[in-house]
């Protein structure tokens, strides 16, 4: 070794390939997860105030709105793993029922 040179300046950053296969699958764990974890919960609590007979919040409503929003981005998933199907038409028929009921108590029927 030269003298004045440090054992770091011989080191070579290695080189990182993506594995694009790798890169869609590790996307589809997190919305997944994005969802169970997030949105679901807010669903559930959302739900069982409408089977209470309160009304939507102007956030909570903001909020749906985003909700259903970004499941039409959720077809590209859908399609790429057929599995998670059913429970993407569940989350559509929870947030279908939150919007009817929420609908019924504003009106009052």
């Amino acid at each position: 070794m030269q003298q004045g040179q440090d054992k770091d300046d011989s080191f070579e950053v290695p080189e990182f390939h993506r594995d694009e296969e790798l890169d869609e699958e590790g996307v589809s764990v997190a919305v997944v997860e994005q969802f169970v974890h997030r949105r679901l919960p807010f669903l559930l609590k959302v739900k069982e105030e409408m089977d209470n007979g309160k009304v939507l919040s102007e956030g909570e409503l903001e909020l749906l709105t985003q909700i259903v929003g970004r499941a039409h981005n959720v077809n590209t998933l859908v399609y790429q793993h057929p599995e998670l199907k059913e429970l993407v038409a569940k989350m559509i028929d929870l947030v279908h029922d939150i919007t009817g009921e929420a609908l019924d108590n504003e009106t009052g029927d």
